[in-house]
């Protein structure tokens, strides 16, 4: 299920400790290299003025550093953002915003381990930050270390309850054990605490669908979708929500408007093979499984349905 996971973004807040302005001529940079708001260009080309500036002490390189990091990371240029958090380190190790920034770099990129230790060396200098905990229990998910992920999210919960993201991560780490009924109670303090946060609500109908309940998660699937009438994946677990309570043609409809928005979405014509295996149509149940296996070789599930597909249709013989 894309876009689950969340990574929250309080470390491209720049930390309020700054360094003074090194000179008066110099403030103009300094307050655009600082600020939280400026565009990202705006931020990499004031700090890197500031850098060209031979008066700087250490500890205003190391934040100078970070700032332009932090603009770097905002345009989405990975490799300058980690490049200049690893000089801001270098010359400023007790620096936690820019060890917990960086491993959530690390993170972004699949480098989980290296998002771990990051997130390590933040937590021994800030030993109560909730979200370090919630990024090192994320790089944990990552590497599959689902019980290490959990204590984590306790972790980050106990110090901060009121984070719906880490509800939502802890969720999805029950969900991953098969622990649903952990899962929804997650699900729902997240969206209490974020009602209008469309993947918690989707979140949370997958995993009531998981134990049966299609009733409410076809509920909560359409307040998901009303929220994000565009989102592809949506329609398609509403259709499979609709599909399990029998509701067989505003299921079909559903998969139809999932493949229309997102025609490479294999889940969602594995499942509309699914509606029409059900419905006796064969052939087009074996096309849809084609198109999935065409996109995703390796899915066993759609493999196993076409091969299911075939014996159905060898037994029901030629149309006549």
């Amino acid at each position: 299920m894309p876009g689950w996971l969340v990574l929250l973004l309080a470390g491209l807040v720049t930390p309020g400790a700054q360094p003074a302005a090194p000179a008066a001529n110099l403030e103009q940079s300094l307050a655009a290299c600082q600020s939280a708001v400026v565009a990202p260009d705006a931020t990499i080309s004031a700090c890197s003025a500031l850098l060209r500036f031979r008066g700087l002490d250490r500890g205003d390189l190391a934040a100078t550093y970070f700032d332009l990091a932090r603009g770097y990371d905002l345009k989405g240029n990975g490799d300058a953002a980690i490049e200049n958090y690893s000089v801001a380190i270098r010359l400023e190790p007790h620096f936690a915003w820019a060890w917990y920034n960086r491993g959530r770099m690390y993170y972004a990129r699949g480098n989980y381990a290296l998002a771990v230790a990051d997130d390590e060396a933040a937590l021994r200098l800030d030993p109560d930050n909730a979200s370090a905990f919630n990024n090192r229990g994320i790089a944990y998910l990552g590497e599959g270390s689902l019980d290490r992920a959990i204590a984590d999210f306790d972790a980050a919960i106990r110090l901060s309850p009121v984070l719906a993201a880490t509800f939502y991560n802890r969720g999805f780490a029950y969900f991953r054990q098969g622990q649903f009924d952990r899962a929804v109670a997650d699900f729902s303090d997240a969206v209490r605490l974020a009602p209008d946060d469309a993947a918690a609500l989707g979140a949370r109908g997958v995993a009531l669908l998981e134990e049966h309940d299609d009733i409410r998660a076809v509920a909560d699937l359409d307040r998901a979708v009303g929220l994000q009438p565009g989102n592809a994946a949506l329609y398609a677990l509403r259709g499979a929500a609709l599909f399990d309570h029998g509701d067989a043609s505003r299921a079909m409809a559903d998969f139809d408007r999932a493949i229309a928005l997102d025609p490479a979405d294999a889940d969602a014509l594995d499942r509309r093979g699914v509606a029409f295996e059900a419905q006796g149509d064969h052939a087009r149940a074996v096309a849809d499984f084609d198109r999935a296996i065409a996109l995703r070789p390796d899915d066993t599930r759609a493999l196993n349905d076409r091969a299911i597909a075939w014996e159905e249709a060898a037994k029901a013989g030629p149309a006549p």
